[in-house]
């Protein structure tokens, strides 16, 4: 009898413990992060600056990406958007740019945020 109900009890203490596995798995698979990086490259009338936005799992936010000249004289774009995707693999979310003359330098700068976070980043180009 006694050893029945050290099974029973063994038995009751496992299937709380994969309860509590399954439960923090599916937790863990719904955290979704995201991050961002401005690229520039040059072409042939001055540079190119594009605002990356890469995410791991289903998310939705906004994003803000700024452009304004090294002075802060001129503001050469402004986004703000809406994004979301579904796809629980990493991807690339998405990808704006802008074409910008040559000139004395430009400050970038781009935010992302959504429920569970917060991203930044900025470069300057010269």
């Amino acid at each position: 009898m006694a050893r029945n109900k050290i099974i029973a009890a063994t038995a009751i203490m496992l299937a709380s413990v994969i309860s509590l596995t399954g439960w923090t798995t599916a937790m863990a698979g719904n955290s979704s992060n995201a991050s961002c990086k401005i690229r520039s490259s040059k072409t042939g009338s001055g540079v190119r600056l594009d605002a990356v936005v890469t995410a791991s799992g289903p998310i939705m936010g906004t994003y803000t990406f700024k452009v304004m000249s090294s002075d802060g004289s001129t503001r050469h774009a402004f986004r703000k958007s809406d994004f979301s995707v579904d796809s629980p693999a990493k991807s690339q979310l998405f990808k704006t740019g802008v074409d910008l003359p040559a000139g004395p330098g430009y400050q970038a700068s781009l935010e992302v945020e959504w429920p569970e976070g917060y991203s930044s980043c900025s470069s300057s180009v010269s």
